[in-house]
């Protein structure tokens, strides 16, 4: 697999939109019975499928799409060679990585342990890498203080990830999504959790929430919402 993608490096393609980069917005979550105490991961199955059935051919995942490779490890580091050489032969320039926090609850650890597979990976493959932060997960496990959560969060990253040679900069400082605000909906909140870092984030959040960013807010991105291909007219 490996050589595979070494071979296809040599046929790269670098494509741009008005000069703009384009990148991934990647999920860390998904899970074999391999990587999983012997139960297919939950973004595999969640209510009702079973990768064990095939389905007219494929494997019965809650995916409308299937893998060329079948259901995987997300964690599993061929499986992110082969991703990341496909990503690097096709131009793309880096991946926006889905990151759970270091909260201890549910699969978040394990989410957290496969974006450092993967933010290894990005090295390998020559690609640079920016957090989407789920704040939202400071809602579903139940942490009473979001602030200092929210505080260690940060502070993890900046000694973590912001320092990495191929982490994405805009104007010199880190770029940070994040998947909201859902949890810390105050943009005082925010800047409560900033104040440690140096230098700040440039920090952008979901379209039509700019509001509740902070000071150090810079902007918004888009992504699938109820108006669909409507909002992208406002950019």
């Amino acid at each position: 697999m490996k050589t595979i993608v070494i071979t296809l490096l040599l046929l790269q393609w670098n494509p741009t939109i008005n000069g703009a980069q384009i990148y991934v917005h990647m999920m860390p979550w998904f899970e074999t019975k391999e990587t999983n105490n012997g139960q297919w991961g939950i973004h595999w199955t969640m209510a009702n499928r079973n990768p064990d059935n095939i389905v007219d051919g494929h494997q019965d995942i809650a995916s409308f799409y299937h893998p060329q490779i079948g259901a995987y490890a997300s964690g599993d580091p061929d499986v992110i060679d082969w991703q990341l050489g496909i990503m690097k032969t096709a131009g793309i320039a880096g991946l926006f990585i889905d990151w759970p926090g270091t909260t201890q609850y549910a699969d978040y650890p394990k989410n957290k342990q496969n974006c450092e597979a993967i933010i290894d990976g990005t090295q390998r493959a020559g690609l640079s890498f920016a957090v989407v932060y789920e704040d939202n997960n400071l809602n579903l496990a139940g942490v009473p203080d979001k602030i200092a959560q929210g505080t260690a969060d940060m502070e993890y990253l900046q000694n973590n990830y912001f320092n990495k040679d191929n982490y994405v900069n805009v104007n010199g400082v880190p770029l940070l999504l994040d998947f909201g605000p859902q949890a810390l909906t105050d943009g005082g909140q925010w800047d409560q959790i900033f104040s440690p870092l140096n230098p700040k984030p440039s920090f952008l959040t979901l379209w039509y929430q700019h509001q509740q960013g902070g000071s150090f807010n810079k902007g918004e991105y888009a992504w699938i919402y109820q108006d669909f291909m409507t909002g992208l007219q406002n950019w």
